[in-house]
């Protein structure tokens, strides 16, 4: 695919937030934003190929100190146009 696609992750409080594909950590690709204690951390994929089919995209926010841990999923589904 020719577009560039994201994914963003939204997060009370303002946690850190690492992105993960098929279960490496992606360092790079990503934005993160802060307001008003509400965080914002997005993946930009530039271009998807067949290979990316079924990938797995994680977000995971854990707090300052280590003990509390979120995570959330989305699996990728092509479609050729």
């Amino acid at each position: 695919m020719e577009r560039e696609n994201w994914a963003s992750c939204l997060c009370v409080p303002e946690p850190t937030v690492t992105w993960w594909r098929n279960g490496t950590e992606q360092l790079h690709d990503t934005t993160d934003s802060s307001s008003h204690g509400v965080a914002r951390s997005t993946l930009q994929v530039a271009q998807l190929h067949r290979r990316d089919l079924n990938a797995s995209l994680t977000c995971r926010a854990s707090n300052h100190n280590g003990t509390y841990i979120v995570t959330s999923s989305v699996t990728l589904d092509l479609y050729r146009e």
